[in-house]
């Protein structure tokens, strides 16, 4: 009797479907052929949970092969149990089960770091961030080595997002190796981009320019690697530029990404070297890459729109560079969305007028059924898995206005990510202030004003997507022309 025999035999034990549960842990593993899974490990409807006596804080092993885990299975990355058993992009599907992505499932075991995950990653071919495996000694080392770490980081970061993730990944034991006083992380490429802003401005237009170049590189067209090869002239690299590129572009395709050369950060979190491998990670959705802190005197380098208008880039080849870096942004959801409710309708125009940052679209809504607009919040609020009653309260404070929201799709000059306490997920501080503002200046104009009745804004890439989907928003077009 195979594994899967024993969870059918479950579910219609307890007189469930297959569409109640999820399959998480190592049998996703078994399924893409890297090793055995002991068991399978699923997860259960909160409703059904309930109902069918599981605790939520522990796991229950209900035959030989077949495990309810505890809640929160996916809580790193701010997923409730239900959105897991529902998002079908979060799952791949098995003979009728939705079974955990190998994606969330790599995030997961970067995130916990015990020793069955270390073995895990080494069969992933990621980098091990495990400071478990460590001799006891060079574990005390590493602990006050963290500690020192971040402090440093934090007195620094004024402006910088890998610096905030620096300290969370530090403080969460996201550390694999102390090599002469450089430290070794692993970190998202969507994480990396979207915290190159300079004074406010996006700074990295040169990764933009060599992502061109590897779509030329796919493409039957030229003009790509055309901008690369006058952008790597202006900056007078070595000779040789071209070829070593076409190079890395060949290997990466032969053997996939290389999880062991590490990009190297500067010591307030800004990009110093490996863009040329970001582009790449880019290019190809590469869920997790490494990194260094390296403590440099060297500041960020600023390859800003200005650097390439300066260095003999024609208006067509910056309009061109942007709009790719634009395109970029959507598809990866860093550009973060701000939902201005009916009970702020009159003063729409001013909020956004008061917005510091670039407001890349504003579109209003607007909805002729209660019923379309009562769903669109609930979608909203279903990826923060807050509670039915404070929704059904937003809702019944909403009610006496026309049912018309505008949203607007920001360019935040780096999210400043943290972790929120309930669920370890990344949330903007950022966005956060924003809100906050947004709130303390408009809440004296609204009737009967509650909590959270005047803005909502999403917290992550993650969200960003989500609200993507929910209000119909398509990416913009990649080019590789004009």
């Amino acid at each position: 009797m195979d594994k899967i025999s024993y969870l059918d035999e479950f579910i219609s034990e307890q007189n469930l479907s297959k569409q109640d549960i999820c399959i998480v842990g190592s049998f996703a593993l078994e399924l893409a052929g890297y090793r055995e899974a002991g068991d399978i490990d699923i997860v259960l409807n909160q409703e059904l949970r309930k109902e069918r006596g599981f605790d939520d804080e522990s796991a229950t092993k209900v035959n030989g092969f077949v495990e309810v885990v505890r809640c929160g299975w996916a809580e790193f990355a701010g997923i409730s149990d239900d959105q897991l058993i529902k998002d079908v992009e979060l799952t791949d599907e098995y003979n009728g089960y939705r079974v955990i992505s190998l994606d969330l499932l790599r995030q997961r075991k970067v995130r916990h770091c015990r020793e069955k995950d270390y073995r895990d990653l080494k069969y992933l071919g990621l980098p091990v961030p495990v400071a478990t495996t460590l001799p006891v000694r060079l574990k005390r080392q590493v602990r006050r080595v963290c500690s020192g770490v971040s402090r440093r980081v934090k007195s620094r970061m004024k402006q910088c997002s890998m610096a905030t993730d620096c300290i969370s990944m530090f403080r969460s034991r996201h550390l694999s190796v102390l090599v002469d006083g450089r430290y070794e992380l692993a970190t998202t490429p969507e994480n990396l981009i979207s915290g190159e802003y300079l004074n406010g401005r996006f700074n990295r237009y040169d990764t933009i320019v060599r992502l061109l170049a590897i779509e030329s590189f796919y493409s039957k067209d030229t003009s790509g690697f055309e901008l690369y090869l006058k952008m790597q002239k202006a900056r007078d690299a070595p000779l040789g530029y071209h070829e070593r590129y076409i190079s890395l572009i060949q290997s990466v395709d032969r053997h996939g990404f290389d999880w062991k050369s590490f990009l190297e950060l500067s010591k307030d979190g800004w990009l110093r070297d490996g863009s040329h491998r970001l582009a790449l990670a880019l290019h190809h959705d590469v869920p997790v890459v490494s990194a260094r802190v390296c403590w440099s005197k060297v500041g960020a380098p600023c390859y800003d729109m200005k650097w390439f208008s300066d260095h003999g880039f024609t208006e067509h080849e910056c309009e061109r560079i942007h709009r790719r870096q634009e395109a970029l942004f959507w598809e990866k959801g860093l550009y973060f969305s701000i939902v201005l409710w009916p009970s702020a309708a009159s003063f729409f125009d001013e909020i956004e007028r008061d917005i510091p940052c670039r407001v890349v679209r504003s579109i209003d809504y607007e909805y002729d059924e209660t019923a379309a607009f009562e769903s669109t919040v609930r979608s909203i609020y279903e990826m923060d898995d807050i509670a039915e009653w404070k929704v059904r309260k937003k809702l019944s404070h909403l009610a006496v206005y026309a049912k018309r929201v505008r949203v607007l799709w920001l360019e935040f000059p780096d999210p400043e990510y943290r972790k929120k306490k309930l669920n370890n997920a990344d949330i903007s501080q950022y966005g956060e202030r924003l809100k906050r503002q947004i709130r303390e200046k408009y809440r004296r104009r609204v009737p009967n004003y509650i909590y959270d009745i005047v803005c909502h804004t999403s917290d992550n890439s993650r969200h960003n997507k989500k609200m993507m989907k929910i209000f119909d928003i398509k990416p913009t077009c990649r080019s590789s022309q004009d």
